[in-house]
């Protein structure tokens, strides 16, 4: 948004209407054509505003769909994730018994003075 400058220091969007001034006079009412002139400034800068209020809730509808997606594709990937996670621990679990098995299967079976230790 582009400002303009106005008095000293003095910074005002460019969509504001400008300072008021007094419609010129005349015999009964206003000289019409400043009275035009008024009513023009003031739709263009409503029809502005208007425009910038549609652009702003539609982007704030993106958002929220962009949002809505992001956080199903986070629990989609997290129950991915946790299934993966099951079947790998699941997996290990089996391995581990089945090298314990492996590994202390044939002592079990042995007899002697070696077989028992204290």
């Amino acid at each position: 948004m582009a400002l303009r400058v106005f008095g000293k220091g003095q910074e005002k969007p460019e969509d504001t209407p400008p300072p008021k001034k007094a419609f010129r006079r005349r015999l009964l009412g206003y000289h019409r054509e400043d009275v035009d002139e008024m009513l023009l400034h003031l739709t263009a800068s409503l029809t502005s505003l208007e425009i910038r209020l549609q652009a702003a809730e539609f982007a704030a509808k993106q958002e929220d769909l962009v949002l809505r997606a992001t956080r199903r594709s986070v629990d989609e990937v997290l129950k991915r994730a946790e299934k993966d996670a099951d079947g790998i621990r699941s997996a290990a679990e089996s391995d581990a018994a089945s090298l314990l098995a492996e590994v202390f299967g044939p002592l079990r079976d042995r007899t002697g003075p070696m077989a028992t230790r204290p």
